[in-house]
């Protein structure tokens, strides 16, 4: 099966089937950019477990997740033909 299928016939497009694809594809994009460092997780910081010097990447963490989500809703609406609703942004990101 393919990981990545590009839909043409939108009519027939499982939207439920598209939304579970990306969310797995944002979190593996978010799960990469903590693993490489280009994220912080504000739990270490609290806890010490990060470097206070590392807060300036906080700053970043914003920028970068809107990246990540915007790609992604881009990717929603290529594929339905639609931009996502409200209620499916939060049920995929919280």
């Amino acid at each position: 099966m393919n990981s990545n299928p590009i839909y043409t016939d939108r009519e027939k497009v499982n939207v439920e089937q598209v939304k579970r694809e990306i969310e797995e594809k944002t979190e593996k994009m978010v799960d990469l950019a903590y693993k490489t460092g280009q994220l912080v997780d504000t739990l270490d910081l609290l806890n010490k477990k990060v470097d206070v010097k590392q807060t300036q990447k906080l700053e970043d963490n914003e920028k970068l997740l809107r990246n990540i989500m915007g790609s992604c809703a881009k990717e929603f609406n290529e594929k339905v033909g639609r931009e996502m609703t409200y209620g499916e942004m939060r049920e995929m990101w919280g």
